[in-house]
């Protein structure tokens, strides 16, 4: 049983989803400057989210079945199944923002190895930061809904500004730069309503019921980074 066995590697055709053909008008040749890894897109949408991502690797998860879980938030797997980054091994390069996200679960000379030599390996075999829990195969969706149940008992909107936090400041992100948008959120926050309830649902001991929708009511400095187009120009 696989979660995702990679890319389909049959050869060129407009009904492989992994090639450009039936991307690009008829007569027009494939360019560089308009292709898009579509395992990307599909892990910038996960990244851009207003809600947080889990990922249940219930099976074989090689290729792309293991670069996107990458962007998730959180990723359970089951302990037997067989993963790997085997790009090397196809004569492929890193996809799907794994160049991005498997460094900062792994670090740097853990990334490397993963990656350099594709090895395969079964999950609890994993380095420490690529999964968050390795439970039975049976127990995988189990887990990944109970972690989704943890989360939803806090602010969606907390939820949602903590984790555009972690996930774009990384390396390039100085101390410094960090205390002040730290500094901008936390005095948003705490004058909003989401705040109040959960103050107020604390001192009266009673779940929370947090008002605020992270879709409709984000900050006006949200977001803060500088957006980065990845539109592709037919």
């Amino acid at each position: 049983k696989a979660f995702c066995a990679g890319a389909d590697l049959s050869p060129a055709s407009a009904s492989n989803p992994n090639s450009v053909e039936g991307d690009v008008p008829t007569g027009r040749e494939a360019n560089l400057s308009y292709w898009r890894d579509g395992g990307g897109q599909a892990a910038l949408s996960i990244v851009r989210c207003t809600k947080p991502v889990i990922a249940a690797v219930n099976g074989a998860a090689v290729g792309v079945g293991m670069t996107l879980p990458l962007s998730c938030d959180m990723t359970v797997a089951a302990e037997n199944a067989k993963v790997g980054f085997v790009f090397g091994k196809r004569g492929l390069t890193m996809e799907c923002l794994s160049s991005y996200f498997l460094e900062r679960c792994v670090g740097h000379k853990v990334a490397m190895e993963l990656v350099l030599t594709g090895r395969v390996f079964r999950a609890k075999e994993a380095p420490s930061g690529l999964f968050n829990y390795i439970v039975p195969a049976d127990m995988v969706l189990t887990k990944a809904i109970d972690l989704a149940k943890e989360i939803c008992e806090t602010s969606p909107m907390s939820c949602m500004l903590n984790r555009h936090m972690i996930i774009r400041h990384g390396y390039s992100t100085s101390p410094e730069e960090a205390h002040l948008l730290e500094s901008k959120s936390i005095y948003w926050v705490s004058r909003q309503a989401d705040s109040r309830e959960g103050i107020k649902s604390f001192l009266e001991k009673r779940q929370p019921e947090y008002p605020m929708d992270p879709f409709k009511d984000s900050p006006d400095w949200f977001p803060w980074w500088k957006e980065v187009s990845t539109k592709s120009r037919l």
